[in-house]
């Protein structure tokens, strides 16, 4: 018989299951499974694709860091030309005519300027919804 706390056999065993050097089949029946060298392959597997995960990580960050640079830097250039503008009293709150036919998109489009107070709610339909053949064609007709 053993002169040792049932606790402490216990303890001991949890330390030598989690390295892996034990496993429990049951209530009081213990395997041997070895030198315990799996957990640590397994472990060293682990830290191998953490460290890689780490590095790209790293990287990431540093062009999200390279990004947000940028974005400071345009910011700062926009709000420097703002106050050159202002300085020399060419701030303008407006868009003229030919602003709007140099920009490419709106070349050959229809634009319609709405000039209307805060909070005002427009709604435009769709000409190609909501109309049947007979409306269409005496709007078409009669345009």
């Amino acid at each position: 018989k053993l002169s040792v706390q049932k606790r402490r056999i216990y303890d001991i065993t949890n330390v030598l299951e989690g390295i892996g050097l034990i496993a429990k089949k049951s209530k009081n029946n213990i395997q041997w499974t070895g030198s315990g060298m799996g957990p640590v392959c397994d472990m060293r597997d682990e830290m191998t694709r953490l460290t890689n995960e780490v590095g790209r990580l790293t990287q990431e960050e540093r062009m999200i860091d390279d990004y947000i640079l940028r974005m400071q830097d345009m910011l700062q250039d926009l709000s420097d030309e703002q106050q050159r503008q202002q300085m020399a009293g060419n701030s303008m709150a407006y868009v003229t005519h030919d602003d709007i036919r140099s920009i490419e998109e709106f070349r050959d489009e229809t634009l319609i300027a709405i000039k209307a107070p805060t909070g005002t709610t427009l709604e435009v339909p769709d000409p190609d919804e909501g109309m049947d053949a007979s409306s269409a064609a005496a709007s078409s007709s009669s345009s």
